[in-house]
């Protein structure tokens, strides 16, 4: 029951920069991956994973137009959450190699604007919005947060993120997160405001 007197709150708000490259916390390089993370936006943290019958299966058009997973039902995890967003997804399912595990998720966009993906991953990853690709990488290579960024447009609405992860020589790592389409260092990678992960 608080009542705000005076001006518009919103025209009082800034925006946070992130710390990027000049985070320090240290001389001795203990915080090294702190600073590499505060370079990028926070991706989805929570997510139900199901590893793949075998090393090549792939989910149909139609199975992934309508998949729509619980936590703990029909062989997806219950809901497992990761404190970075490099997702190792293999240091959470144990899954046989080479072999892939799936990750889902849901999310709300809170409007219908353009938006850009970044994108990574060690080894072969594949990523569908709604059941339509919008990402793939095949290959082996040193995982970074954003290294690829793709331009897209969402509409606003509920929409599911699934993905595709291979796990071979790795841990299964890969990243993805929903952007504002910005290049300022300041800001480029951080998640579209408003933007809300969830599963269940």
């Amino acid at each position: 029951k608080v009542k705000v007197k005076g001006g518009k709150v919103e025209a009082l708000a800034r925006r946070f920069k992130k710390a990027g490259s000049a985070y320090r916390g240290g001389d001795d390089g203990g915080w090294d991956e702190w600073r590499y993370q505060a370079e990028y936006g926070m991706g989805p943290r929570r997510l139900l994973l199901l590893a793949a019958p075998s090393a090549d299966h792939q989910f149909s058009d139609q199975e992934r137009s309508v998949l729509a997973p619980s936590p703990g039902k029909q062989g997806w995890s219950e809901t497992t959450w990761f404190g970075h967003d490099r997702l190792e997804l293999g240091g959470k399912l144990a899954v046989d190699r080479p072999g892939a595990i799936y990750a889902y998720t849901r999310f709300v966009m809170p409007k219908a604007d353009s938006v850009r993906f970044w994108a990574g991953s060690e080894e072969g990853v594949q990523v569908w919005l709604d059941g339509r690709e919008v990402y793939r990488y095949q290959g082996q290579r040193p995982h970074q947060l954003g290294q690829d960024r793709l331009p897209a447009y969402l509409e606003e609405g509920e929409h599911h993120l699934l993905a595709r992860v291979q796990v071979g020589e790795g841990r299964g790592e890969f990243s993805f997160n929903i952007c504002e389409p910005l290049d300022d260092p300041d800001y480029a990678g951080n998640r579209y405001p408003g933007l809300r992960y969830y599963v269940g």
